[in-house]
């Protein structure tokens, strides 16, 4: 009886020890990763749109709930988060944060669009697309399609959208991320000239 004592206090005594490890790398980490993620995100926000000098927030869940916007044009597709785009103290566009299911879920892209509505361009920031074939979508090849044009997207160009290519392959991703532009732009026209 004694042996299964000692031994339980032991155990209890390494699992604490490993709780209290684990509890203070978090503490110590936690804001440097918040930092490292709020500066990815203004990268991402630069690189769709060059121009701008600085971004106001748009707060996407007021628009929700006041029903300006709703997430139901497409159920795969979510708006993240939204900043208004200035140059010169001046309104110059919008970036659209979606998350948007390709092949997995969880494709995160930001879609910058100039004052008229134009796509400047797109940055997918995460996914977990299959490599080799829709981790392709990174690719200056297919994110320069959506350059200068003006949305809907589809990839067959039918009614009078833009026509993107497909990954080689990967369908499902393209289809993702077209989708993800569609939804970004129908929030750009909700929001924008209310903004």
């Amino acid at each position: 009886m004694k042996d299964i004592v000692n031994l339980t206090l032991k155990l209890f005594i390494i699992c604490a020890l490993a709780a209290a490890a684990l509890g203070l790398t978090y503490y110590v980490t936690k804001d440097p990763i918040a930092e490292g993620a709020k500066a990815r995100a203004e990268e991402a926000r630069k690189a769709v749109l060059s121009e701008a000098d600085s971004f106001e927030a748009v707060d996407v869940d007021a628009l929700k709930t006041d029903g300006t916007w709703t997430d139901e044009t497409d159920l795969s597709v979510t708006v993240d988060e939204a900043y208004v785009a200035y140059t010169s103290d001046a309104k110059n566009g919008m970036t659209v944060q979606v998350t948007t299911k390709g092949y997995n879920p969880g494709i995160v892209l930001t879609v910058g669009f100039k004052a008229d509505g134009t796509v400047e361009a797109i940055n997918i920031g995460s996914m977990s697309e299959t490599p080799g074939l829709g981790a392709n979508a990174t690719k200056p090849e297919f994110t320069g399609q959506f350059a200068d044009q003006m949305p809907l997207f589809s990839l067959n160009g039918a009614d009078g959208t833009s026509k993107i290519d497909a990954l080689t392959s990967a369908t499902f991703t393209s289809k993702g991320v077209v989708n993800g532009v569609n939804v970004a732009y129908d929030f750009f026209e909700a929001v924008y000239d209310k903004e």
